[in-house]
């Protein structure tokens, strides 16, 4: 014989229907082992004037019954056994809470754990310098890149692409220098993997800033790697480029306040291709 569930929603209607219950019956209120049947008229009144009430469903045969040793014998004792445990069971529930103190301190949305940022701060960008470069540098340099990127696009080889991992590509950024060559030889998909491999590169950059100074032939590897990737990169922008290039300015703003002054051109460079060449601002 196949069970039969009821949804604990259909249990809490069940005494507001017009007929009482699941089977048109009337609902029921325990008086000691016996059942006294409950009606609320004006309840009733007040559910049909707010169009509450429900056609009923599911009839049952009698009042309802408490659990036997063995299972139902049929739908309807099983819908009986149901409403029975409805009428016992508890109301409000007493639960013991043990207090823990948390391990490490929290602070606010933008402090976050010990002061190192919490969710909110990781989207945090510093102010750069009012006079940290010239809006005529800027725009040429932005045009010289957009020259440069239409030729990249131009001399790609007519064989098959390739395409290379996230891995084979951070062995590469680590120890290499860029080649175009090999840049000029990968599909759109491997472009991207780059460029997520060379923003984690200028990410790992600043992380190391925080704690040592930075060595600035490291950082020129992460900046000749990142400005390849974007010569390279097609557009339209995908979401999760649009989302890398973001990472990319924030960290290069973060590491303008964090480095040393000859770090700055190369980080300026990247700042500017990343929002005038392709508009993350």
């Amino acid at each position: 014989m196949p069970q039969i569930f009821v949804r604990q929603e259909e249990l809490d209607e069940a005494g507001d229907r017009e007929d009482g219950g699941f089977a048109g019956s009337a609902s029921y209120a325990v008086q000691g082992e016996e059942y006294e049947e409950v009606v609320d008229e004006d309840e009733r009144q007040a559910d049909r004037d707010q169009q509450i009430l429900q056609e009923a469903c599911l009839p049952v045969s009698g009042a309802p019954l408490p659990p036997s040793a063995g299972p139902p014998k049929d739908a309807d004792e099983y819908l009986r056994q149901v409403q029975w445990e409805r009428l016992h069971c508890p109301q409000v529930m007493d639960v013991d809470v043990k207090e823990r103190r948390s391990k490490q301190k929290v602070g606010g949305p933008l402090t976050g754990r010990d002061g190192r940022g919490g969710l909110l701060a990781q989207f945090q960008t510093p102010e750069l310098p009012k006079d940290f470069y010239s809006q005529v540098w800027a725009e040429d340099t932005a045009a010289a890149f957009r020259h440069l990127r239409k030729l990249c696009q131009d001399s790609r080889p007519k064989e098959p692409p390739q395409s290379l991992t996230y891995e084979e590509w951070r062995r590469h950024v680590a120890k290499d220098q860029p080649c175009f060559d090999l840049l000029s030889q990968q599909d759109f998909v491997s472009i991207n993997h780059l460029v997520v491999v060379a923003v984690d590169k200028i990410e790992a950059d600043y992380e190391t800033s925080e704690s040592e100074k930075l060595e600035l032939e490291g950082l020129d590897l992460s900046v000749a790697w990142t400005f390849a990737a974007l010569a390279f990169l097609e557009e339209p922008l995908t979401d999760d480029i649009q989302y890398q290039l973001q990472r990319l300015r924030r960290n290069c703003c973060r590491l303008v306040t964090a480095t040393e002054s000859e770090a700055r051109p190369r980080l300026a460079l990247l700042l500017v291709l990343v929002g005038d060449v392709f508009g993350q601002q």
